[in-house]
């Protein structure tokens, strides 16, 4: 992409090398006139003396005239041009009568100029073209183009950035813009196959120059600077541009992207009888897009004088992102009777029309409230944060979740801030019934942790709820209240046919209020309407799904701030790598914070970011009834030096499996993350950063039919593994019972379940074994093996309570290899999956063997993990050069903190299949959380969280199922 945008080069390009030739030709005449004729009665300004010249170059008189007030030269040459002279002044005679006047008459309200400031368009370009092609069945094209060039100058202006510098400064200015489509596609004998691509630039450069003589003409102002513009890309052309001119500053901005993608579409439809139908399809979806953006500024310190300092600020980003998606599906339409659903869908809801604009934001009102009263949305998130025991519910909740170790105050607000948003977004009937609203938005809130569930922070949570309902209804009410009558009739005919009941005319606010709050209410009611509308057509629609998503995005952002103040060698260097983003001679430059001939400013940084998602998911539908299942893997790395030199990393990855089903949904989530400080003063080593880890297992058990076998079998699993007591269990059931209240055992409620396991720093360092070989990322075979013997020992006995596949398969093994014991058959698993598969099959063992292959895989998985912490824990950032041997820069962490998530996917298991969810806890799960404690050295009571919510409830309540186990002895 173009970094450079030369002025000189767009002025050659617009062909005004004529104009500026004659123009620096009539110069001298006219900075004459301003000295010599001025004072002589006749030609009432410059321009006139030329039209007099260009129109009487043989008059003996005039020539007389000329040379009695020693300027016979200056007739002679223009009267030998007299016909070229009278063209030109033809040609541009306003920008003429412009460039003669002189500086100090533009920018004052007494100013003589006509053009007050002094602004010319001295060429504007705009350029637009499209074609397409082809049709159904062939292949097909389309192409768009449009194009801009500007160049204009101002003889008085401001500097139009946030700096300081002196007023009256003249200005050139230039850009250009350039935006590019173009789309294609292919038939295939059952598909097609198509692409396109688009790139966009804009780019602009502005020169302001402080002229001391503001005598001198416009015209010969601009002249005298067109060829001694400065390159902004070029040090040595900007330290001598500001040492030997006017130039007060220079501006350069950049924005650009680009983007690529293919799409393969194949589909196969056939029939089957009369009344079947049924289609075969798959995709593949891939794209690229890269974007950037510049703005320099270059400004002469005017604090300085005597001295010469060139303040540059730079901020700068650029980015990358790659999608990929992949689809297999196939659809049977059972009858030809159901319409459409995108027809039913559409019937329900109506079309909204463009008077309503102004209400559609209220529909989601968290999400309004955050965009225009962000300030008072966070304080009432900090109201609630600095509630001592509300906040040290959430640290024990949040601990690991939202930042690696405990999260601070400032995380907690962020993280506070946007559940109130969603809780609020999800709020019904707020418009109507301020109370109904305040409690749906806390009962949107229980559903985020624990915490926000306790019954003892309900009248807290209830009183900002309504603090927030009300801010909400009362900028509503300012809107209304700010429409004309003729805009409020338009809102009630709007809202009539969207078939809400108007009584009467809305003519007044109340009226208009009461349509608007009625709309809203009847918002939801609408989408229920749709969505059983869909399941009527569904019902005889059976379709399946596999979908495969990969995304990736990495990029950096720079802002930067200093002074140049010498001419030397390293401020050349320093300037190179500023411009042109050379990240490894950046971080040099921070952690040095500055260098000879160059000072940093405190407020810059550097930071590099990767993230990406892999994604893994089905959907399954049969007459009516639907399922799908997700398997998401996520990583989030971000490189941080900032202007004092200190560097921060925080690295966190996360594996979340989900399956839902008509009633009941599950969710497990991995989560593990890296957090490391260098002070400025720090050397670059292993043991000189502060390092944070954290790692927690959450899962959750969500159901609008929970039934009380469900929870006493969830409850009841932990309690059978020795995870938590019996008086957990008996704690489930007296919640349940009153719950149910006189609907007795069968009643169904709405609610949810989540056990959570957090470690601690200390518990994670005995686990990672950071005393043992320290600085390196391996550990011992000694220790592997103990490790991956524990964990199969562990695992074979959670899966054995309910499955006898593993000892089957080592009762196996030991019969056909005599000799060899449990612990042989573990260490060397794929040795025996060869037995198992090869060597020894038959008709059962094969099956039976592949629970014991992965429980013996499981261990190695963790050792892999282990030994993936302890190489982001040792790890030396790369923040002295980015070839240094062995450093870690940000894709490198990312990296690694995906494969430690993507390590426990067989651990992470949820108990459920196609038709039906087991509400047990999987053995896998049970025996992670099992292992990690043994590892971590620690009590596992005291670091697990259960507890059980009632969801559908007016007055939602969360119950924290682990009594103190001392007193239950």
């Amino acid at each position: 992409m173009p970094e450079i945008l030369n002025l000189q080069s767009m002025i050659d390009f617009a062909k005004l090398g004529e104009e500026k030739a004659f123009v620096e030709a009539i110069y001298t005449l006219g900075k004459q006139y301003h000295e010599t004729f001025k004072d002589i009665d006749g030609p009432s300004d410059a321009m006139e003396l030329l039209r007099l010249v260009a129109d009487n170059a043989d008059d003996a008189d005039l020539k007389a005239a000329f040379a009695g007030v020693g300027a016979g030269d200056i007739f002679d040459d223009l009267a030998a041009q007299a016909t070229r002279l009278d063209a030109l002044l033809d040609k541009i005679p306003d920008k003429l009568m412009t460039v003669l006047e002189p500086l100090d008459s533009f920018g004052s309200d007494s100013t003589r100029a006509e053009n007050k400031f002094g602004a010319i368009d001295w060429l504007k370009l705009d350029e637009e073209t499209s074609a397409s092609g082809g049709g159904s069945g062939q292949a097909s094209y389309e192409f768009e183009f449009e194009g801009g060039l500007k160049l204009d100058t101002t003889a008085n202006t401001t500097w139009s950035y946030s700096d300081t510098l002196p007023a009256n400064l003249m200005c050139m200015r230039a850009g250009g813009s350039l935006k590019t489509k173009a789309a294609g596609s292919v038939p295939l004998p059952f598909g097609r196959v198509g692409g396109g691509a688009d790139a966009r630039a804009e780019a602009g450069i502005e020169y302001y120059f402080a002229p001391a003589d503001r005598d001198q003409f416009y015209g010969l102002a601009l002249a005298s600077r067109f060829d001694d513009l400065v390159n902004p890309f070029d040090f040595d052309s900007v330290w001598n541009g500001f040492a030997s001119s006017d130039l007060a500053a220079v501006h350069y901005r950049f924005d650009g992207e680009a983007g690529v993608e293919l799409k393969l579409a194949l589909a196969k439809a056939f029939s089957v009888g009369h009344a079947i139908d049924a289609k075969l399809g798959a995709s593949v979806e891939a794209a690229l897009r890269i974007a950037g953006q510049w703005n320099l500024s270059l400004m002469r310190d005017v604090a300085s004088p005597g001295q010469q300092r060139i303040l540059l600020k730079l901020s700068r980003s650029r980015s990358e992102t790659s999608n990929l998606a992949a689809s297999l599906g196939i659809d049977v339409d059972m009858t030809k009777l159901s319409g459409p659903v995108h027809e039913i869908l559409q019937d329900a809801l109506g079309k909204w029309d463009a008077v309503l604009e102004d209400v559609q934001p209220y529909l989601t009102p968290g999400t309004l409230l955050r965009q225009e009263a962000g300030e008072f949305l966070t304080a009432k998130a900090t109201e609630l944060v600095e509630n001592a025991d509300l906040r040290a519910a959430l640290v024990r909740d949040l601990e690991g979740v939202i930042a690696a170790g405990q999260p601070g105050k400032s995380e907690l607000v962020d993280w506070m801030t946007g559940q109130l948003t969603g809780a609020l977004d999800s709020a019904q009937g707020w418009a109507r019934n301020k109370a109904k609203g305040v409690t749906g938005m806390v009962s949107a809130l229980g559903d985020g942790v624990p915490a926000l569930s306790e019954a003892r922070f309900g009248d807290l949570l209830t009183a900002k709820a309504d603090e927030l309902i009300g801010k909400v209804g009362s900028n509503l009410a300012e809107m209304i209240d700010g429409k004309s009558d003729n805009a409020r009739k338009n809102i009630g005919r709007a809202i009539d046919r969207l078939g809400v009941k108007i009584d009467g005319n809305v003519t007044s606010a109340d009226e208009a209020m009461q349509a608007v709050t009625g709309l809203i209410d009847r918002y939801d009611t609408l989408f229920r309407k749709m969505v059983e509308a869909s399941k009527d057509a569904a019902r005889y629609k059976i379709s399946a799904g596999i979908q495969i998503e990969e995304a990736r995005q990495q990029g950096s952002i720079l802002e930067f701030s200093g002074a140049f103040t010498a001419d030397t060698q390293e401020a050349r260097n320093a300037f190179r790598a500023i411009t042109r983003g050379r990240m490894s001679a950046l971080v040099a430059l921070l952690r040095s914070q500055g260098a000879n001939g160059i000072e940093v400013d405190r407020t810059s940084s550097l930071k590099r970011f990767v993230s990406s998602q892999s994604g893994r998911g089905f959907d399954f539908v049969a007459f009516g009834f639907g399922l799908s299942s997700k398997s998401l893997l996520s990583a989030d790395t971000s490189v941080l030096v900032d202007g004092e030199g200190n560097v921060q990393i925080d690295s966190k990855s996360s594996l979340m499996k989900r399956f839902k089903g008509e009633d009941a949904e599950r969710e497990i989530t991995l989560l593990s993350s890296f957090a490391l400080t260098l002070a400025a003063s720090t050397p670059v080593a292993p043991s000189s950063a502060q390092r944070a880890l954290g790692l927690a297992v959450s899962m959750g058990h969500i159901d609008d039919n929970l039934e009380k076998h469900e929870v006493l079998r969830f409850v009841g699993s932990l309690v059978d593994a020795g995870l938590i007591g019996e008086a957990s269990r008996r704690l489930a059931e007296q919640t349940w019972t009153r719950w149910a209240g006189s609907g007795g055992s069968d009643t169904k409620i709405a609610g949810r379940l989540l056990l959570k396991l957090a470690l601690d720093q200390a518990g994670l360092e005995k686990m990672l074994l950071l005393g043992s070989n320290a600085g390196k990322s391996s550990i011992s075979d000694e220790q592997s093996m103990e490790i991956r013997l524990q964990s199969f020992d562990i695992v074979s006995q959670e899966i054995g309570r309910i499955n006898p596949n593993i000892r089957t398969t080592i009762a196996y093994l030991e019969k056909e290899e005599p000799g060899k014991d449990i612990d042989h058959f573990v260490l060397n698993w794929k040795k025996a999956r060869n037995a198992l598969r090869l060597d020894h099959r038959s008709a059962d063992i094969h099956d039976f063997g592949n629970t014991f292959l992965q429980a013996a895989r499981m261990g190695e998985d963790l050792v892999d993990m282990i030994e993936g912490f302890r190489a982001i824990y040792f790890s030396v950032p790369a923040v002295e050069g980015e070839d240094r041997p062995g450093a870690w820069d940000a894709d490198d962490y990312h990296d690694e903190q995906k494969n430690i998530a993507g390590k426990s996917s067989r651990w992470l298991q949820l108990n459920s299949s196609l038709f039906w969810t087991n509400s047990k806890v999987h053995p896998r799960v049970i025996a992670l959380l099992k292992v990690l404690a043994l590892r971590a050295k620690l009590d596992i009571r005291d670091r697990l969280s259960l507890t059980m919510t009632h969801t559908g409830s007016d007055t939602p309540e969360t119950v924290v199922l682990l009594p103190d186990q001392a007193a239950e002895g």
